[in-house]
């Protein structure tokens, strides 16, 4: 392996110097990693060079070395490469066109990314990643076109154990700053598993040589500290005053730049802690470019927006600055649905009406005449409802919406908040006795208004059985019928007022029956007939059916609302083995369960499956079967009750109805053939002795839990109890068997 090695060592060492592949582009660098279980781990490297002095691009690939430091000594363990991504770079640039003094900037940034095992040691492992060279205008180095770089990082035996990930570095500071000024640059970090991070600055080391810029196989440490140009050190690595330095607890890096054109290598590392052990410890360096600034316009606005008028008001507010001049031209251009209008007014106002979104561009300008820009777009809806704006006139017992539409962040209030359907919802129902002045407060923190609606009530003649149902959007995504008297008043379902629901789902042929449920929850598109009985006897008489005067009204209807949430695409099926529904959507059925309707069975299972075509996990829902069975993913029927078999399964807010119509249009017995064979049929009953000897002569049989899970009767304790019902399979046909004690 050593040989082979070498080998390749060899040659890509000629493909270097051939090419001559050194260049003048490492601008800063880290690593980091993050622990996807079972010892692999997510290796990140992040790299940027100079894209305005640079004069190659990324290594592709760029090969990492991995240290193992157990018993104290380093030696190499492994090494892998890490292939560049090119979508997956960024481009920082600074052009000084206008108000810097000291060159354009221009910093490529890409991270490569690989998982590695990594298996568990006494004291870690250090990853190196060296290349040359540095550039040549770096200040606070000797000789930086012949300084390389090493970035590394050392994940310790206690991250190991635990399957720790490291911090999160987060963005580089700024890629240039003006001079004469201070420097704050907030390096926090964000840690997954909440451990303590300790910022240090720490040298900056040398790596790879002009001779070898990419080497294949990283130095072992120690390493050698890049040399620093006098006065510059690790303490001192910009000069200025205050010296640059870092909050150990905070990672805010402070200091000052010196008012001269400079660039300055700076390195940091970050050293994470549990319980105070040390877990990892990165490094990272990046380079500060110092320019002398004198205009730096930046356009900036805020918006305030009165939503309690309509049309809505706007009011914009001009924070532009310029550090180093003044700000004396504003360019304003808005933008709403293709309606264009500008302004040069420092704070323009604009007024639109009910909502939308509007482009806000900026443009600024300093009297040096340079510019900066700025484009933001607002979204903005008034918060006044618009109520109904003919006085509504209705019958006693009847009801009328207050309100044609609204704004769902705002908040409402009614008052009389009585005869309401809700007094703090947007959009309540009314249904008073008498006539009625509505009034609605409306209000989103920011501002709030009053408006109000009159309701007329006649004493018109009115039907005592009518009935009213209303729909009402839930957040779930279901929509509530209630069905309420012709007084507006919830009907409570009961012997006097008996409601019958049959429910028809989108596409379905039959009804899902429900009886004295009220109110009910369905999904859209689903229509209904309710039927409402109101019985009434007379005094003293018998309270039977037979005695009763029934006043029956019916309401036939499709559900007209459409409403958002978790539960509007809440879709099971119902199913057979074999039947169109199995054939339709590819089913998983568990052999013990394939007993079909469409067969020559007298018997038959009917299950429920989800979408993606296995059976639902009957712990995860409530279900409620027709013939009363309740919960199990199927039930197990004799013909021909198929014919009425319904079912309500329920899961957290949502609620599906089921109805399940025999369709074998396209089955075809899977057992024709081997029908006709002759064998041997298990018996119905059996007890364990009897079903051992079975198996033992038919070992073409299988046996199956009510679970439809296989059983091997040889590993089941000849002491425990298994009596119950379960199924028998020999790859064609399915046998139910009662197991009955010895």
């Amino acid at each position: 392996m050593k040989n082979i090695r070498l080998t390749f060592i060899i040659v890509i060492l000629s493909l270097i110097s051939v090419n001559n592949l050194w260049s003048t582009h490492i601008v800063g660098g880290n690593f980091s990693y993050k622990c996807l279980g079972n010892q692999m781990y997510e290796i990140s490297l992040t790299l940027r060079r100079d894209c305005q002095n640079g004069q190659a691009q990324f290594d592709n690939p760029a090969t990492i070395t991995v240290f193992d430091t157990t018993d104290g000594n380093t030696t190499e363990y492994f090494t892998f490469t890490m292939e560049y991504n090119g979508d997956d770079t960024l481009n920082e640039r600074v052009q000084t066109q206008c108000g810097l003094i000291g060159g354009d900037v221009c910093v490529h940034t890409t991270t490569y990314k690989k998982v590695i095992s990594l298996p568990e040691n006494s004291s870690g492992y250090l990853f190196v990643y060296q290349r040359c060279c540095r550039n040549f205008t770096i200040s606070n180095l000797n000789d930086p076109l012949e300084v390389g770089t090493t970035i590394y990082m050392n994940i310790t035996a206690a991250a190991l154990k635990s399957c720790n990930s490291s911090p999160n570095l987060g963005v580089f500071p700024p890629i240039y700053v003006c001079g004469g000024n201070a420097i704050n640059f907030d390096l926090h970090t964000t840690d997954a598993e909440g451990d303590s991070v300790v910022f240090s600055l720490c040298p900056a080391f040398i790596g790879g040589s002009r001779a070898l810029p990419m080497p294949l196989l990283a130095d072992p440490p120690p390493y050698i500290e890049v040399p620093y140009k006098s006065p510059y050190n690790v303490s001192n690595m910009i000069g200025g005053t205050p010296l640059l330095n870092i909050h150990n607890r905070t990672g805010l890096m402070s200091g000052f730049a010196e008012n001269i054109v400079a660039q300055y290598l700076v390195s940091y590392c970050v050293s994470e802690y549990r319980k105070g052990v040390l877990l990892s410890q990165l490094y990272r360096e990046f380079q500060i470019n110092v320019r002398i600034c004198n205009t730096l316009p930046i356009a900036d606005f805020k918006v305030e927006i009165d939503e309690c008028k309509n049309p809505v008001t706007l009011k914009i507010i001009d924070q532009s600055r310029d550090l180093y001049s003044s700000i004396n031209q504003w360019d304003w251009s808005f933008d709403n649905n293709g309606m264009i209008s500008n302004s040069t007014l420092q704070n323009p106002i604009l007024i639109l009406k009910d909502k939308g979104e509007v482009k806000i561009s900026l443009q600024v300008m300093s009297p040096e005449g340079c510019i900066d820009s700025l484009t933001k777009r607002i979204k903005y809806e008034t918060i006044v409802p618009i109520l109904i704006t003919d006085k509504p006139k209705i019958c006693v017992g009847d009801s009328t919406p207050l309100i044609k539409s609204y704004t769902a962040s705002a908040n409402y209030s009614w008052t009389p908040n009585t005869n309401l359907t809700c007094n703090t919802c947007p959009n309540p129902i009314a249904f008073p006795k008498v006539s009625t002045m509505y009034y609605v407060n409306y209000s989103n923190g920011n501002c709030s208004g009053t408006d109000s609606v009159w309701v007329e009530v006649d004493p018109c003649i009115t039907d005592s059985c009518a009935v009213l149902i209303n729909e009402e959007c839930l957040s779930s995504g279901m929509i509530r019928l209630t069905v309420r008297n012709y007084l507006g008043q919830i009907v409570n379902a009961n012997r006097d007022h008996e409601i019958l629901w049959d429910l028809y789902p989108l596409g379905a042929t039959k009804p899902t029956q429900l009886y004295n449920q009220n109110p009910i929850e369905v999904s859209k598109n689903t229509k209904y007939l309710c039927t409402s009985k109101i019985n009434t006897w007379r005094p003293n008489g018998p309270k039977t059916r037979e005695f009763a005067t029934t006043c029956i009204r019916k309401v036939n209807n499709t559900v007209s609302l459409s409403c958002n949430g978790p539960c509007a695409d809440f879709e099971l099926i119902l199913s057979s083995c074999e039947d169109d529904y199995d054939k339709m959507h590819n089913l998983n059925f568990p052999d013990p369960l394939c007993i079909s309707i469409c067969g020559p069975a007298c018997d038959f299972i009917i299950a429920l499956f989800e979408l993606n075509g296995n059976m639902v996990n009957p712990n995860d829902y409530e279900i409620s079967w027709s013939n009363h069975q309740k919960g199990g993913a199927y039930v197990h029927l004799m013909d021909p009750y198929y014919d009425n078999l319904s079912v309500v399964v329920k899961k957290g807010d949502c609620t599906w109805y089921g109805r399940y119509v025999k369709s074998c249009i396209n089955y075809k017995s899977k057992t024709a053939n081997q029908q006709a064979k002759e064998r041997s049929s298990p018996s119905r009953q059996m007890n364990r002795f009897e079903l051992h000897e079975f198996l033992s002569n038919n070992p073409t049989f299988k046996l199956y839990n009510n679970s439809a899970q296989q059983i091997d009767l040889s590993q089941v304790p000849k002491n425990k109890n298994i009596t119950g019902i379960y199924f028998l399979n020999d790859g064609i046909d399915t046998y139910k068997l009662q197991l009955i004690a010895d």
